[in-house]
């Protein structure tokens, strides 16, 4: 199963930066090509993303883990087709 994984050194407090990664309503910030984030509960949320020819793509995600202020983990819920489709629709 592909994986992501990113790393940044910020010029900012480790709780400051949290807040920011911990609240799926900031993803539009700082993840690419997200538009905007709906249906969020505890663990669970939708992203809608754009892709590159402008289509937008829904996203389920599920929150794995979380340990303050150091880890934040999550998986989208899709596979097969589904992931290969998303993937040509957002230029991969």
């Amino acid at each position: 199963m592909p994986k992501t994984r990113a790393s940044r050194t910020l010029p900012a407090q480790r709780e400051r930066v949290w807040e920011v990664v911990a609240d799926p309503h900031s993803l539009p910030r700082w993840w690419p090509r997200t538009q905007r984030v709906e249906d969020i509960g505890r663990r669970r949320w939708t992203e809608v993303l754009r892709t590159e020819k402008g289509r937008a793509v829904r996203v389920d995600q599920r929150l794995e883990a979380s340990e303050p202020p150091a880890l934040r983990r999550w998986r989208q819920e899709l596979a097969g087709e589904a992931l290969e489709g998303l993937e040509r629709a957002c230029g991969s």
